[in-house]
């Protein structure tokens, strides 16, 4: 894979323009030709785009990436040369010059792609600036997963920002690891492939904002994976939605994402401070996400002077920004408070980008600059964006939430909550297509009425009200089977959720089973092309059909155990109609292959068994199906395998690296099941048992410190989870806490955990203790419910014989 072999000069916060990304992508196709033996030199690419001369910053980002090149390869140029090739950036080229060397040396702590950095293999760099490099990494101890890894120095403290946030559209922390020997700490985040939004828009700048169409957005998404073998596949319901959407739609989804993840940072009191197009991710599947956090802290408050750091990006700061930055050059106090209302700032300038391809100026009117722009921007949005690009904060919209919220509006036709629609045409359109019918019912009762009183145009009138209806009725078909499939992909996400869990409540079953049936019963208007010429349901829609069949014939039959078996037949019916209306499945198979045995139809059941073994599992889904079957049957090798094949594609998926936790914990791979189950915690932080499953890990492990944090955080979050009192018990009774396993064995106990455990885990307290009376009746109880328990009648025997208590028995996970 190629590298660039550039160390990036220090840039400064004008560099981050389109312009400037543009340069820094052709920096890297230079490396790439040069790795390749080509040797190309800055003049082919500046006649390639002219724009870039008019721009000594960009023009010298790819002088320096050849100057980097040349000293690569042992070829580099005297200063004569590069003075005479370039005489109009003489002073420029004299400062660059004049830094490289020292620029190489401060480089040299930070390992090359091809090198490893602890447990990861770094495959390529991504980037590297002053604040340090990003690699797309590999991780051979979780099956060769791709991983960002962004090494930065220990002063940073972007990774206590990230850890605070876990949202939808903020990039995830997987963890960091500080490496004192180096000086540098790793951040680690998982790869998702796609490409920045500066990127991008780079790549469009070729077509005019005002024709440029979502589909041209997923095109160049698509351009930025190509020949990179680790990039995930471009594709996904929001792809789909972008490929239908007007580019316009499109930015606007992008904003109201951008726009609600930083309302959670905001109320976290986390302010980004750097919002721009490069620090805006659009994933393989087409979800934006927030980066880089090393700006971020708490909100300023005025007369502040003892600020830690302060940064930004000129061009994309809000007043009160700028305005601190030069307080705080000045050593002089803040003037006025920098807060979230910086950020809905910083984020109408980028949104006023990616619609025109510029940024305002102060002094333009916002709303008029940008219909100027872009024809095709309505009077709506623009008043949308001129309440972000307030010249006082106060002004602005109140919240980053209120701002998603009016441009959630904007894409559903409704009117704007914070800012007033000053076009009745508009209005009026959004109107109608929020109801499209309503005129033509009243045109149809007109009609009606004309036909009456009209006798000689009768017969024409009547069949152009046959035509508009036949054509109203498709629409309204269309519209319903749109419906039909949103709710299909909402039931089957909840179905899955129901798969993973090892328990449910009953009503919640009831409730979702009826609804799946609901659904079901509708499966043919779902298939149904409502328009002549419609090539019929997506592949995605027939596996959303076949998982909604098996997910709910498994819910169906697993609930009602009547003794003439109706349910399994039910279920079986279901399958088999499935199996006609979408083709057959590893899964699908075996299911039918279940509840055929259930139904003592043996030959049916050796019919699907042996069809099932002629298929392979086809998607994430089926691998972690597959898995849980393996693990049931407590077959955790094969268990693990079909986990780690899910994870391959979807690395963010919760239950398949839950249970990939657990079959690894069950094969004592306790150091890979901690990693597991630390992906859970960073995917669902408000779930109690995946910090009491890595507690288990750890105690395995030896760390009962780290195992006592995540029984203590599992049992904040339900202070009723009976096993992690048990075992948090147990763990201090082996630190000789003996007050403190005392009080979590009754807790346990009163929170329903098997009394045999606690009995046995208090005698074994109460004899440490020297207590040998209340240790014996702790096993009378014990031997009350279970008396072949044979740890149990040792201990007794100890006791008895009068010495100290033996040592604790390990207690397994649960």
């Amino acid at each position: 894979m190629s590298v660039s072999a550039r160390r990036r000069r220090p840039m400064s916060p004008h560099d981050a323009d389109s312009t400037l990304a543009l340069a820094q992508d052709l920096g890297d196709e230079m490396a790439r030709r040069w790795n390749d033996g080509e040797r190309s030199e800055t003049e082919s690419f500046l006649a390639r785009y002219p724009q870039l001369a008019e721009d000594p910053q960009a023009a010298l980002e790819l002088i320096y990436e050849e100057m980097c090149q040349r000293r690569r390869v042992g070829d580099e140029c005297p200063r004569s040369t590069w003075l005479g090739r370039f005489p109009q950036w003489k002073e420029q080229i004299e400062v660059l010059l004049a830094c490289h060397d020292l620029l190489e040396i401060a480089g040299a702590s930070f390992p090359e792609a091809g090198d490893t950095f602890g447990d990861f293999e770094l495959l390529d760099q991504f980037g590297a600036g002053a604040h340090g490099r990003v690699y797309l990494a590999r991780q051979p101890s979780l099956a060769d997963r791709p991983v960002v890894l962004k090494l930065a120095s220990l002063t940073g403290q972007e990774h206590l920002s990230l850890a605070r946030l876990q949202h939808t559209y903020i990039m995830p922390l997987y963890w960091t690891q500080d490496d004192a020997a180096t000086g540098l700490r790793a951040l680690c985040m998982p790869y998702l492939g796609g490409a920045s939004l500066a990127w991008l828009l780079a790549r469009l700048a070729s077509i005019p904002p005002a024709r440029r169409t979502g589909r041209d957005l997923v095109q160049v998404l698509v351009a930025a994976g190509e020949g990179n073998s680790l990039a995930p596949p471009v594709q996904g319901p929001v792809c789909r939605f972008l490929e239908q959407a007007s580019y316009i739609e499109a930015i606007c989804t992008i904003g109201a994402c951008l726009a609600e993840a930083l309302d959670y940072a905001h109320q976290r009191n986390v302010v980004h401070h750097d919002l721009k197009p490069s620090n805006v991710l659009i994933a393989a599947d087409g979800q934006p996400f927030l980066l880089d956090f090393h700006l971020a802290q708490p909100a300023l408050e005025p007369g502040s002077e003892a600020v830690a750091w302060l940064g930004g990006t000129p061009g994309y700061m809000a007043p009160e920004h700028e305005a601190a930055l030069a307080a705080i050059e000045a050593r002089q106090p803040i003037p006025r408070r920098v807060d979230g209302a910086a950020d809905i700032f910083s984020l109408g300038l980028l949104l006023c980008e990616c619609l025109t391809g510029e940024r305002p100026q102060p002094g333009d009117p916002p709303a008029r600059w940008l219909r100027r722009k872009n024809g095709k921007v309505s009077v709506g949005l623009a008043d949308l964006l001129a309440g972000c690009l307030a010249p006082q904060a106060a002004q602005r919209y109140p919240s980053a939430a209120a701002l998603a919220g009016d441009l959630r509006r904007h894409l559903a036709q409704q009117p704007l909550k914070y800012t007033a629609n000053r076009s009745l045409s508009e209005r009026w359109g959004k109107w109608r297509r929020r109801r499209p019918y309503a005129l033509l019912v009243f045109f149809v009762g007109a009609l009606a009425i004309s036909c009456l009183a009209i006798a000689n145009t009768v017969r024409q009138q009547w069949r152009d009200a046959r035509h508009t209806l036949d054509e109203a009725q498709a629409a309204e078909a269309a519209a319903e089977q749109r419906s039909l499939l949103q709710q299909l992909h909402t039931i089957v996400g909840q179905l899955r959720e129901v798969y993973g869990a090892d328990s449910m409540d009953t009503e919640d079953a009831e409730r979702l089973e009826s609804n799946a049936r609901r659904l079901w019963e509708k499966r043919q208007a779902i298939v149904a092309a409502p328009f002549a010429g419609d090539p019929g349901p997506s592949r995605e829609v027939k596996d959303d059909l076949a998982v909604l069949a098996i997910l709910w014939a498994n819910l169906h039959a697993g609930r009602e155990r009547q003794a003439d078996s109706r349910a399994a037949a039910e279920a079986m019916e279901v399958l088999q109609d499935a199996e006609r209306l979408t083709g057959a499945t590893v899964v699908l198979c075996r299911e039918q292959a279940r509840l055929a045995e259930l139904l003592g139809d043996r030959e049916l059941a050796a019919r699907a068994a042996a069809k099932a073994k002629d298929l392979a599992p086809a998607s994430p889904w089926e691998h972690y199906v597959l898995g849980r079957m393996a693990f049931s049957a407590r077959d955790f090798e094969g268990a693990e395998g079909h986990f780690l094949a899910a994870l391959e594609k979807e690395p963010k998926d919760l239950w398949s690296n839950f249970y990939h936790g657990r079959a690894a914990y069950e094969l004592k791979e306790y150091e890979e099941a901690v990693s597991a189950f630390a992906v859970c915690v960073a995917l669902a932080h408000r779930a109690p048992w995946c910090y009491y499953n890595r507690g288990l890990a750890y105690m395995q492990l030896s760390h009962p410190e780290a195992a006592r944090r995540d029984f203590d955080r599992a049992l904040a979050l339900d202070p009723h989870l009976a096993a992690a009192a048990l075992d948090r018990g147990m763990l201090s009774y082996t630190q000789q806490r003996y007050d403190e396993a005392i009080a979590d064995l009754e807790r346990a106990s009163s929170d329903g955990a098997d009394a045999a455990n606690v009995a046995y885990g208090l005698a074994l307290v109460f004899a440490a203790k020297g207590d040998r009376a209340a240790a014996l009746r702790q096993l009378e109880e014990l031997f009350a419910l279970q008396p072949d328990h044979e740890a149990a009648k040792t201990l007794a025997e100890h006791l008895h014989a009068g010495p100290d208590a033996p040592p604790a028995k390990t207690f397994r996970a649960r």
